[in-house]
């Protein structure tokens, strides 16, 4: 692209994110976009390095702050800096790189790294992953590897991933003659249990078999089934959006034939509105028996608070010869094209991708370790079903449109489902428009 289209296109997703919009601002220059190998003596490597992270993980307190004074220590020629990220990290990370003023360390979701290079934010990193003795990309799990990969290389190093169960409770199912310890595993059985579990408004109080998008991920949930019939959101070059599909239009009629059996959208709406304030409230507190959510639930505030309540798990059920598919984020460091010292920071997220440390990080704040290997082992799982099935879910994890233009196509999932749901608009009309407004939002970005 011309230097002068570069900048105007920069000038309109200025004015598109001004106006709320889900457009970004990309970086119109930097130091350290150049493909490059790292300096072959570690060692030498000095500079000041800037790292933003988010309170979710710090690194100014916890284990964090452990690792920042065992880099320190293995590296004293480097000054490390991090810096607490509050609000939107990836608009942040955007809005500091248009002003000349990244950080050497940037951070946001795996699926969002394509969007960081074409925008000339990120930098690559195979070089560095050729050369590193630490960390190996065919190391890591093959679909956060599709994530970060952009014309071929790679743009940002995982760290932290997670991935999602359906949480059957106990006291629910039972209630219906149901055992959670056997949660249904095809969509024929979800559907004969949602039946026995749910009793309508005038049961006082309301209970749903399984609300589909009332867990983490929303209503871009549609995806799993979707997935699990075979549909792809890309062809198979990247360049067209393909939902409006035979998968995707039997996806929708069956999820929305799992809302009309249990009093419909606008019903199920309303009782979502009442009952989850925070995610899985509904689950432990008996609104629903059925809830899909991230494996790491278990260990949050809200299921904390009921030390009494129990479940069963399970995988997303199966449609009849369909696949397994999984709904999963990432979080993810790259180093930016305004790094003074990009070889510093590369030796920062090394030292975070070391085995050991990023075994300590995913068994301190319930993630899964980015080496397929170690998350397998039993340092990880300590032969627990439940983080085993985690684990084997990461085989079948995929995220919404991993390219150019997914931040933009993630905010457009919701709409496009609530018509369908509520039969606002027919299943086909809603993905057709659906497909229409993402392959824009996918077309904004090729040059």
């Amino acid at each position: 692209m011309q230097p002068h289209l570069f900048r105007r296109t920069l000038f309109q997703r200025a004015w598109t994110m001004a106006a709320g919009g889900a457009g970004i601002v990309a970086a119109a220059c930097g130091q350290g976009g150049a493909d490059r190998a790292p300096t072959q003596n570690p060692s030498a490597v000095r500079g000041r390095v800037v790292h933003w992270y988010v309170s979710r993980f710090p690194f100014h307190e916890d284990l964090g702050a452990d690792f920042v004074a065992e880099f320190r220590a293995k590296h004293p020629n480097i000054e490390y800096v991090p810096e607490l990220v509050v609000g939107n990290r990836f608009e942040k990370l955007v809005a500091a790189a248009a002003a000349g003023a990244a950080p050497d360390i940037g951070m946001a979701g795996s699926w969002q790294m394509q969007e960081l290079a074409a925008g000339g934010i990120a930098a690559p990193v195979d070089g560095y992953l050729k050369a590193s003795r630490v960390v190996k990309q065919a190391d890591l799990w093959p679909t956060h590897v599709r994530d970060l990969t952009y014309k071929g290389k790679p743009y940002g190093m995982p760290f932290g991933p997670d991935v999602r169960v359906l949480y059957a409770g106990t006291e629910v199912l039972r209630s219906a003659g149901l055992d959670a310890a056997q949660p249904a595993r095809t969509w024929d059985e979800l559907e004969e249990h949602t039946r026995r579990v749910y009793r309508d408004e005038a049961a006082n109080p309301a209970r749903l078999g399984f609300p589909p998008f009332w867990g983490t991920g929303g209503r871009s949930l549609w995806l799993i089934p979707f997935w699990q019939l075979g549909g792809e959101t890309l062809s198979p070059d990247g360049q067209k959006i393909t939902i409006n599909t035979e998968p995707g239009i039997k996806a929708l009629e069956w999820l929305k034939k799992i809302h009309d059996m249990q009093g419909g959208w606008g019903a199920i709406e309303a009782l979502r509105t009442q009952t989850q304030k925070r995610e899985s409230e509904p689950l432990v507190n008996g609104v629903t028996g059925y809830y899909f959510a991230t494996f790491s639930s278990r260990k949050e505030p809200v299921m904390l608070a009921v030390p009494d309540f129990r479940f069963g798990f399970a995988p997303w059920p199966l449609p009849k010869g369909g696949r397994r598919a999984n709904y999963g984020g990432c979080h993810a460091f790259c180093i930016t094209t305004q790094a003074k010292m990009p070889d510093a920071a590369w030796q920062f997220l090394e030292f975070l991708a070391d085995e050991d440390h990023n075994l300590r990080f995913a068994l301190r704040y319930d993630r899964i370790p980015i080496r397929v290997k170690t998350a397998q082992s039993a340092a990880y799982h300590h032969n627990d079903p439940f983080l085993k099935l985690a684990v084997e879910e990461m085989r079948y994890r995929r995220f919404q449109v991993p390219a150019p233009g997914g931040t933009e196509i993630s905010g457009l999932h919701s709409a496009m489902v609530a018509d369908a749901m509520s039969g606002k608009r027919s299943i086909r009309d809603a993905l057709q428009d659906g497909e229409l407004q993402m392959q824009q939002a996918l077309d904004k970005w090729k040059r």
